[in-house]
Parts: structure tokens; C-alpha cells; sequence
């Protein structure tokens, strides 16, 4: 039993001298820092604008839809569609209503991102006030399950 100790006691002298050593060795070469690139820009100072101008939800009835509640602002825009575009419109609305039922939460608002990378987020003070918006290139990209599970964890 001594014996065992007594080579675990000179192991770690063994690993204090080692690391002893390392950090004498660092702090006596003086490390260079690398050239760093520095920019600037004129800043221009703007009024604030409290109100956002676009947003709302979208549905897919007869075309796409756009509304908001925000007074002041849009108030609907009418766009049409192709039948690929109308479907996977509906898709997405009948997806939404599924895993609202599902999560037994209340429908979120749904925004379509007109962006080709594929991606979607949600937001919202609450399971009242909520949104899911999803990229145009998600929905160019995924098949139905593939936007489901994408919509499931939006939820």
C-alpha cells in the first residue's frame, strides 16, 4: 500500500515539473499577434420607423393572399399561382392544421420567406401569438414528411 502511494505521489511531482516547465518556456518567447485588417464606415444617422410595413399570413385559396393586422400599412395583396405553387401552398396549410391538432396549440400564423435556401423558423410571445415562417426554397426543397417533421419542430 505504501509503495503505491508513494509512486502516485511521484507521478504527479512528475506532472507538476512537466507543466512547470511548459508555462516557464511560454512566458519567456514573447508571442507575436498577427496583422489584423481594420475597416470603417460613415454612419449616417435615420429616423425610426415604429411600423413594419409587410407583415401578415399567407393563404392559399385562390392565388396567394397576404394580410396584416397592423393598421396603417398592407392591407391585402393579391398574387396568383401556378398549380405546383397552389399545391404545395395547400400542402403546407393542411400540414400546419395537422400538427396544430396534434400539439393540441392554436393555429400559428404561416409566412412564406421568398428566399431559395432552404430553412423555416418560428416566433411569437406565445402559442397565441404565434408564427412559422418557411422559405420558398424549403418548400421547392422537401417533400411532404420532409416539411411535416420541419413544421413538427417549428411547433
Amino acid at each position: 500500500m505504501g509503495v503505491a502511494i508513494g509512486g502516485l505521489v511521484a507521478l504527479v511531482i512528475v506532472l507538476v515539473g512537466i507543466k512547470v516547465m511548459q508555462i516557464a518556456k511560454m512566458t519567456s518567447s514573447p508571442m507575436q499577434m498577427p496583422a489584423t485588417t481594420v475597416t470603417s464606415a460613415t454612419v449616417k444617422a435615420e429616423d425610426w420607423a415604429p411600423i413594419l410595413s409587410a407583415v401578415g399570413s399567407v393563404s392559399a385559396v385562390q392565388g396567394a393572399v397576404l394580410s396584416t393586422d397592423l393598421a396603417g400599412t398592407v392591407a391585402e395583396v393579391g398574387a396568383s399561382a401556378n398549380e405546383a405553387d397552389k399545391l404545395k401552398l395547400h400542402q403546407l396549410d393542411n400540414i400546419v392544421d395537422e400538427m396544430t391538432i396534434a400539439a393540441g396549440l392554436p393555429r400559428p400564423r404561416v409566412y412564406i420567406v421568398p428566399d431559395p435556401d432552404p430553412n423555416a423558423f418560428a416566433t411569437g410571445r406565445g402559442p397565441e401569438h404565434a408564427s412559422i415562417a418557411v422559405t420558398r426554397g424549403l418548400l421547392d426543397t422537401l417533400d411532404r414528411d420532409e416539411l411535416q417533421g420541419v413544421v413538427a419542430h417549428e411547433m
